[in-house]
Order: C-alpha cells, then sequence, then structure tokens
C-alpha cells in the first residue's frame, strides 16, 4: 500500500476468514489477492472478509479511495464506510455523546 518509486503499490490488504486453507483461481497481484473474476460472486466461497483499500474499482462500487468494506463471497462489499476511528470523551462507554469521529488516511 505504501508508495514506492518504480513499484506498482498494492491497493490494499484484507483479513480473511475462510473454512478451507485457499481459495481457487486467486493471484495476489489482483483484487487484493482475494478472488479471481472467474469465482467473484460464488456463494460457495464461503469467504467472509474485511478489506483496508486505497483503490477505488468503479466495478465493485467501492465508495472512495480510502474505505474499509466487509466483502462476503465477493469483492463488492455488503457494506462500507470511509476510513476513520472515533476519539471518546469522558462517558463515551456509556453514550455515544462524547463521541467523535476522525478521519483516516490508510495510504502512507
Amino acid at each position: 500500500m505504501a508508495p514506492t518509486t518504480n513499484v506498482l503499490p498494492g491497493h490494499g490488504f484484507v483479513f480473511l476468514f475462510i473454512p478451507i486453507t485457499a481459495i481457487d483461481n486467486t493471484t495476489s497481484a489482483q483484487n487484493l489477492g482475494l478472488f479471481s473474476r472467474v469465482v467473484d460472486g460464488n456463494p460457495t466461497n464461503r469467504v467472509f472478509a474485511v478489506e483496508l483499500n486505497v483503490f477505488r474499482n468503479e466495478e465493485f462500487r467501492d465508495i472512495n479511495a480510502n474505505h474499509v468494506g466487509i466483502d462476503v463471497n465477493s469483492l463488492t462489499f455488503v457494506n462500507s464506510s470511509e476510513a476513520g476511528y472515533h476519539v471518546c470523551g469522558l462517558h463515551c462507554f456509556y453514550s455515544d455523546i462524547d463521541s467523535e469521529s476522525q478521519d483516516l488516511e490508510l495510504e502512507l
């Protein structure tokens, strides 16, 4: 994800939860290493993934080039949000009143 001179950077990374040791037809150079076009969206994939993505792929309906997405069996997310975090005040654990949202830039 970090830009390097004369090297094509990755688009992000993914935390992957699968009941098997590998997914067929994948490549580390595309689609976060998760799915190829052949198996993307296949319900037999049985995959849950959390992606941290720094590239906007219109084909997967990405919201922007700095987002976190929840993927189920596909690179087209079921839910997505701009990358960020919450800063909590004194009473944050009891109420959202003291919570303040902060943007987080994923790419260096």
